[in-house]
């Protein structure tokens, strides 16, 4: 196709452009390419606030959101997300941190790092929260296609007044991380984003980002293209595909909660975690230190009124050779995010190792026992 062999307009060529807004229910010309989903967060950040505006941010979250913030001069505001609300955001929080400087607030779903998924009921009161404070909705939602607990609901069909940018990418729905491909889809009932101004200075940042390679968006025209034609084989294998993934990591996702359940409990010790929340999507596990694990492995400062996860973590990669990301990596000390790529054997493998180390801190058997 030697159309491909150039550069690509700005804003993405238009059959990839129809095919990702066929994919995700959005009109062509509302949708803009980028290259992957960082990229998205920066121009929708960029173009909705300028130097000493805020956006409401959730905690834990995806460090990107607060980074963007701090490089545009833009004050991010952090809102809690609490395991036994669904992760539900505290909406009394976002009246209580909203002022005249207030944006736009950003939500992620399917959740990094909680791996939860929202309900229409819970999407619907966010939109109205977000309207009732004029703010604009910045839906994060690169792992839509990985909800495996219940339905994913894009934020964009349940807000009637808010005004929404959604944020996609094939790095995770399609299992193609490293193709940098993403996109912004407008989506803008009343018309508040174009008499503002928004969707324009989009369009200008895509004139002068790099965007995805031309080459890419040919294939990813052509996937989604044919995925699209009803009982269509190549819609039998992308339907297959996106099922396969959802189920193996609904397998890891519990077979990593059971392993955490148990892990530190070996010959009567006292577990390493908190009962985790079973994940609903995306690819991770959240964990909450259970409370005197780093004092009763002698990790970290006996005065920590918070878990040293930092400390932890660096432990376990250190004996264990595990790797797991410290909650302070989200803004949530004294947590670790675990991820659920990994099979179910190397899961266990983990897991087995760190329970083997608990047992050589207790004096019960060593360490090379693994």
């Amino acid at each position: 196709d030697t159309e491909r062999h150039g550069y690509p307009p700005s804003v993405g060529h238009t059959d990839c452009r129809a095919a990702v807004a066929a994919h995700i229910n959005a009109n062509t010309e509302d949708v803009m390419l980028t290259a992957g989903c960082s990229q998205a967060l920066e121009h929708a950040i960029r173009s909705l606030a300028s130097q000493g505006s805020s956006v409401l941010i959730p905690s834990p979250g995806f460090p990107l959101y607060e980074t963007l913030c701090k490089l545009h001069g833009v004050q991010a505001k952090r809102y809690p997300l609490h395991a036994s609300q669904n992760f539900m955001p505290d909406l009394n929080a976002w009246r209580r941190l909203v002022d005249d400087t207030t944006v736009a607030v950003v939500v992620c779903n399917p959740g990094n790092p909680t791996g939860h998924v929202s309900t229409r009921t819970e999407l619907t009161q966010m939109a109205n929260a977000a309207a009732e404070l004029g703010l604009v909705v910045l839906a994060d939602e690169v792992y839509s296609s990985l909800a495996f607990a219940r339905p994913f609901v894009p934020m964009a069909s349940v807000s009637e007044r808010a005004p929404v940018l959604s944020l996609g990418a094939i790095s995770k729905n399609l299992y193609a991380p490293g193709w940098r491909l993403g996109w912004i889809a407008v989506h803008d009932r009343a018309g508040i984003l174009e008499m503002s101004g928004v969707r324009r200075a989009l369009l200008n940042l895509c004139q002068v980002s790099l965007g995805p390679c031309s080459l890419v968006q040919g294939a990813v025209a052509r996937y989604f293209t044919d995925a699209q034609v009803a009982g269509s084989e190549a819609q039998r294998c992308a339907e297959s595909h996106i099922a396969d993934a959802c189920s193996t990591l609904a397998k890891r996702a519990a077979a990593a909660c059971r392993h955490a359940t148990e892990a530190g409990t070996a010959g009567g010790g006292a577990p390493l975690f908190e009962p985790p929340a079973p994940p609903a999507g995306a690819m991770y596990l959240w964990l909450r230190l259970a409370p005197g694990t780093c004092r009763s492995l002698k990790i970290g400062k006996d005065d920590d009124a918070v878990d040293d996860e930092v400390a932890f973590v660096s432990e376990v990669l250190r004996e264990c050779a595990v790797v797991m990301l410290p909650g302070s990596c989200f803004s949530a000390p004294g947590h670790v995010r675990i991820s659920t790529v990994a099979s179910e054997d190397a899961l266990s493998e983990a897991f087995h190792r760190i329970e083997l180390w608990c047992a050589s801190l207790r004096g019960d058997a060593p360490m090379d026992a693994a």
